[in-house]
């Protein structure tokens, strides 16, 4: 089964950007390009930006871009 099953999901749009964010903070997993292709065929959900929320790591934030992080 797909890490993404069963997860709520909201979709967004911003000049010309469909982004698709899921909530993984209570169930972290890791998905695979493959599942994230998946979700995205004729039959899922179009979008072109997928984000993914994951629980933060102790003692910091988790999945900051490295010129963000201080």
């Amino acid at each position: 089964m797909s890490a993404l099953a069963n997860h709520a999901f909201a979709k967004m749009n911003g000049i010309g950007n469909e982004i698709v964010v899921v909530d993984l903070r209570d169930s972290p997993a890791i998905v695979t390009p493959e599942e994230a292709r998946a979700v995205a065929s004729p039959t899922g959900v179009h979008y072109d930006q997928l984000m993914l929320l994951q629980p933060a790591a102790a003692g910091g934030h988790r999945g900051l871009h490295p010129h963000l992080q201080q």
